[in-house]
């Protein structure tokens, strides 16, 4: 199969959202440098991504200094232009030093790249093992002890590109299509392989362009991935080399592992809430999740007792998760539940403590938006459903209504999705600031839908090549497409996504979305709707 290179770039990366150390004092102000060592490197990214993502403090000084922008505010973005500065793929922007009168620093051009638009969801795993006589670790992800330890050497990733990988040992090559959900499962693939202490992992992401694949785009996937799995150190991880090879339509990537003797020491967890049941309650322990979510409670402690603890490993402990995961998303046709919660969910960090027959599940959650939002989205819905005045009216009557509700009064974030803020994502950003990804739109379409009795669904895949979201909607028997992103700038006469039927052209569900998970797809109609 004919190959396709890559132009040639060796990348140094950081994985270390799970950043641990202490901040050393600044010798002076250099923008992008929040380590305070006079370079901007991509630790300096890594922790900046942290702090946008609330996970990471700044003091004032970190703070002008992670602030490319200037605008006050520490965005995802931020951490993407230190990165490519890192890079030497560009130079940052003049930012003068609030301890000098003014800047000699000579103001360059900055190249904006265009992410993919759907945002990467990270899950990260911790499994410790307490008995009464001596603390011993099992690694899932992060490994603490009681004892205090230094911390461990910072995680590099190196990626070389190359049209012929130097001689490696062949081991077993996984396979992943290109996509949110399958991205995820990739991260689960390497995390369960770094727990075996694989010294090389190899995977296939199919459905890329290999003729049009350059070098950001391998960044791009690489940073997206990175996210997923939620950072190397937990592993003891030293050092990750990536050696990618593009052929025609896929990217095989081989991760070449060094490890640490080291262990890392996370930030101590404290919950906001915290309840006890035995493990037989499961569901139980599923709609309690859920309840706090839809609060949108960041940190929540679930105690569980009378588990088999025997051999409880890292793949149990995913299993489990996944267990109260599936509980919670349930799609119950409440508004503010099921893909809801879900889509409304950023990033998702589990950790667990375990003794005999007793584990203790901290669960930490990044989302969208907080809940004094969320509350004025529930105001904002009532009053629209109020002057829509959709009582008695039939589902299409209620679906076309909510649909030029929204086509007419949202507008869509045009450019780069790295310039969007996280509540840019949301419901809330669609139905209040009236602008918003398409992930905005489909989440604000699923809000309105179900609190008029109309069901409907958020899926996700690609569209026109680039990561989207949709949904499908249901009509009497049977369930139809709705693109309310791509008819933001349309009027009900010239709709073109409205519920269509059949196999809906330009966009690529990720693999999850069968009819055997979804009963919903297995109604699907085969033709667009008729009024």
């Amino acid at each position: 199969m004919k190959k396709y290179q890559i132009k040639a770039l060796s990348l140094i990366l950081a994985a270390l959202l799970t950043f641990s150390g202490s901040f050393i004092a600044f010798a002076g102000f250099v923008p992008g440098d929040v380590t305070g060592d006079g370079l901007v490197n991509p630790i300096d990214a890594r922790r900046i991504l942290r702090c946008a993502l609330g996970l990471e403090t700044f003091t004032d000084e970190q703070f002008r200094a992670a602030d490319i922008d200037g605008d006050g505010v520490i965005k995802p973005l931020d951490a993407r232009k230190v990165l490519r500065a890192a890079l030497g793929i560009e130079a940052l922007p003049t930012i003068a030093d609030p301890n000098e009168e003014s800047s000699s620093i000579e103001e360059t051009e900055t190249i904006t790249e265009t992410p993919s638009e759907s945002a990467t969801e990270t899950i990260t795993t911790q499994v410790i093992t307490e008995t009464t006589a001596e603390t011993t670790t099992e690694t899932t992800t992060i490994i603490e002890t009681t004892t205090e330890i230094e911390p461990t050497t910072e995680t590099t990733t190196i990626i070389e590109t190359t049209t012929v990988p130097e001689p490696t040992t062949i081991y077993p090559t996984a396979s992943f299509r290109v996509g949110i959900n399958e991205l995820e499962k990739a991260a689960d693939y390497i995390k369960s392989e770094l727990l075996k202490k694989a010294a090389s992992i190899s995977i296939d992401f199919t459905g890329i362009d290999g003729e049009n694949f350059d070098q950001e785009d391998l960044e791009e996937f690489i940073f997206n991935l990175e996210t997923a799995i939620g950072g190397y150190t937990p592993f003891n991880v030293l050092q990750v080399k990536y050696v990618p090879i593009v052929y025609h339509d896929y990217l095989n990537l081989e991760l070449r592992i060094t490890y640490s003797n080291e262990v890392h020491e996370e930030d101590p967890f404290v919950a906001d809430v915290s309840a006890e049941f035995n493990y037989s309650d499961i569901e139980n322990i599923g709609l309690f999740v859920r309840e706090q979510m839809k609060n949108r409670v960041v940190n929540i402690e679930v105690i569980i007792n009378n588990i088999n603890t025997q051999n409880f490993d890292g793949n149990r402990f995913n299993q489990l998760a996944k267990e109260i995961e599936t509980i919670a998303f349930r799609h119950t046709g409440q508004s503010d539940e099921g893909d809801y919660i879900r889509y409304g969910t950023f990033q998702k960090e589990y950790k667990c403590k375990i003794v005999t027959n007793k584990i203790t599940l901290q669960a930490t959650y990044t989302y969208f938006h907080n809940a004094e939002q969320e509350n004025i989205v529930t105001q904002k819905i009532n009053e629209v459903n109020n002057a829509l005045n959709l009582s008695g009216k039939s589902e299409y009557e209620k679906t076309l209504a909510v649909y030029q509700y929204i086509t007419e009064n949202v507008d869509y974030i045009t450019g780069p999705v790295s310039n969007a803020a996280l509540v840019d994502f949301s419901a809330y950003a669609a139905l209040i600031n009236k602008s918003a990804v398409c992930q905005g739109f489909s989440a604000l379409l699923y809000r309105m839908l179900l609190s008029n009795g109309v069901d409907c669904r958020i899926v996700a895949g690609v569209g026109k090549g680039d990561k989207h979201a949709w949904n499908i909607v249901r009509i009497g028997d049977k369930y139809y497409w709705a693109d309310v992103t791509w008819d933001e700038e349309s009027t009900p006469e010239n709709y073109e996504w409205f519920l269509l039927g059949g196999e809906l052209a330009e966009h690529t569900l990720d693999a999850e979305y069968t009819a055997e998970n979804y009963t919903e797809i297995a109604k699907l109609s085969e033709t667009n709707y008729v009024k």
